[in-house]
């Protein structure tokens, strides 16, 4: 390559050492391989593709690699810098986003615009504050937003407005216990007169003479005892008279009618006696 001697390594060293006469030596062994094998071709003269300038590519070293006669690597650009910048814009072309174009929100009605528009990630909201609304509606089959609705109070009739979400069914959805009552005078105005106070008494057993057995008499007698602060009688300690008694107060304190023919003499006279020493 260069003329100059030089010590060779091996036997078979044609160039030496130096890296410029190496990488000329390895282009012109190529070449030669190529002038073997019949794949040189002439100077081209064309048109780079990227900046449209004329330059010449060929000879005898061809641009790039050829795999045969028919298949040539034929140079698209005149130099390595119009390549990357050809290869960068196709590159970014990849990315570019589509035309915009314009939308309503499906929560709002709100118009936004939006790219991908027949794809079916397409934006169909126009703020996260609309796509958690949208969430929340899926999820409990509710609207969008919340209207208005008119109730009328279970104490006084009068309309009241609520605020809530309404369902499929154009009833608005309440969690829990429905709102009954406008005010919260009207909530505690006859509170036993309510329906769930009208079910548990009716769950109560009617109070007659066949109910108060004597074990239920006791019973009561011994709460008594202990609310006055005293000790308890034992069941086998109290007598028939005391339970006689208990019974005919139970009786008449819980809205029956006494009967005295049923009911001991002298148990009845006690009770009068005491219910006359009460009133007075």
């Amino acid at each position: 390559m260069c003329g100059k001697f030089f010590k060779p390594l091996t036997k078979k060293s044609k160039v030496c050492p130096d890296k410029e006469c190496k990488r000329l030596f390895t282009n012109w062994q190529a070449d030669q391989y190529r002038i073997r094998d019949g794949k040189v071709r002439g100077v081209v003269t064309r048109n780079c593709d990227f900046c449209g300038e004329a330059y010449t590519s060929g000879g005898s070293r061809p641009w790039g690699s050829s795999q045969g006669e028919d298949k040539r690597y034929k140079p698209k650009y005149c130099s390595a810098e119009c390549a990357k910048q050809a290869a960068y814009a196709n590159k970014k072309k990849k990315y570019i986003k589509q035309p915009l174009v314009k939308g309503n929100c499906v929560v709002c009605g709100t118009e936004f615009t939006t790219n991908k528009p027949n794809s079916k990630k397409r934006r169909i909201t126009c703020s996260p504050k609309c796509i958690n609304q949208l969430g929340r509606a899926r999820e409990h089959r509710t609207s969008f937003q919340r209207q208005t609705f008119v109730k009328h109070c279970a104490e006084c009739g009068g309309p009241f407005e609520i605020f809530k979400y309404a369902r499929a069914n154009g009833e608005p959805s309440e969690c829990g216990k429905p709102k009954l009552y406008c005010s919260r005078g009207c909530l505690n105005k006859n509170r036993y007169a309510r329906n769930h106070n009208k079910v548990n008494a009716k769950r109560r057993k009617k109070v007659n003479s066949s109910t108060l057995n004597d074990q239920y008499v006791i019973e009561q007698i011994q709460k008594r005892q202990r609310r006055n602060g005293s000790k308890a009688t034992p069941k086998s300690e109290v007598s028939s008279f005391a339970i006689e008694s208990m019974r005919i107060q139970l009786l008449v304190s819980r809205g029956e009618k006494l009967d005295k023919s049923l009911y001991d003499a002298e148990a009845v006279k006690e009770f009068e006696i005491q219910l006359e020493n009460y009133l007075t």
